[in-house]
């Protein structure tokens, strides 16, 4: 049996305005207990912490081979499911995001 948690990542972009300007990304698996080469659905959860700009980007798992393209707007966020199989020990990291 595999045990896998729910992990989250913060990121700051500094502005020269002063504004806000963090996003939060949080990956979630649908389950935490899971036997060898069972398939997983994890949940990626985009927030727009910033209190003016919408966030463009995109995150990319490089396990599960997923991509996603979040835009939340201020305040906001967005929200996706990728499905993977197990096989081993998995440590369960958010993707950091890549700006566009």
């Amino acid at each position: 049996m595999i045990r896998l948690l729910g992990q989250r990542q913060r990121h700051r972009f500094r502005h020269r305005h002063r504004h806000v300007c963090e996003i939060e990304v949080t990956k979630t698996p649908a389950q935490t207990d899971v036997c060898n080469g069972s398939t997983v659905e994890y949940t990626y959860k985009v927030t727009n912490k910033s209190d003016f700009f919408t966030w463009t980007g995109s995150l990319s798992d490089s396990v599960l081979g997923s991509s996603m393209t979040p835009s939340p707007h201020p305040g906001a966020f967005e929200e996706f499911t990728a499905s993977g199989t197990i096989t081993g020990a998995v440590t369960n990291i958010a993707p950091p995001p890549v700006l566009r």
